[in-house]
């Protein structure tokens, strides 16, 4: 499977996602997305032509603003994971993974919540697909941090962690200082 990773500080995320995006060919494609912060990735992942986007949720709901975006509660995910489910031609993860586990979206504390939830992402997506990632950080190039209850960021000792199962094709530049986030 391959891997476009993104790394970037927490405002640049969603241009360096978009960028990363840009690269793949989302046509018609059924896109997973993880970690999104506000419905603009969701709205991005449409704009580049994707058929369908399924967005998990920390909470249940099962109103959609969109006919092709399916809102996916955690319980919903854990299903199709424990069913052997793989319907997932692309996946994005967004900066909200790096809060996974850490409280804030109300499923508990688990310090390889992000982990398990990248494991389960790669158990529900179809071989060789593509998976771009916008964390927070600098990979493999930098150092790890643990803001407890709140966010980590992604350096050489969590990030092959978390990406273990993908091959790294291409790695985005964070934007630079001071430019228009969308």
């Amino acid at each position: 499977v391959k891997l476009v990773q993104g790394n970037t500080s927490r405002a640049g995320h969603l241009q360096q996602l978009r960028i990363a995006l840009d690269k793949l060919h989302l046509s018609h494609q059924h896109v997973l997305v993880l970690g999104s912060q506000h419905p603009s990735l969701e709205a991005s992942v449409l704009g580049y032509g994707a058929r369908f986007v399924t967005s998990v949720l920390p909470v249940n709901t099962t109103v959609s603003p969109h006919p092709q975006l399916r809102l996916s509660s955690y319980k919903d995910w854990r299903r199709y994971f424990l069913e052997g489910r793989r319907p997932y031609d692309v996946a994005v993860v967004g900066p909200a993974l790096g809060q996974s586990g850490l409280g804030p979206d109300m499923r508990g504390l688990d310090p390889s919540g992000d982990l398990n939830d990248m494991a389960r992402v790669w158990c529900l997506s179809k071989p060789h697909g593509p998976l771009v990632v916008g964390l927070e950080g600098e990979g493999v190039h930098g150092s790890d941090l643990l803001v407890w209850k709140e966010r980590r960021r992604y350096g050489s000792v969590r990030w092959p962690l978390l990406t273990t199962n993908w091959i790294p094709l291409e790695e985005v530049p964070s934007p630079k200082a001071g430019a228009s986030t969308g």
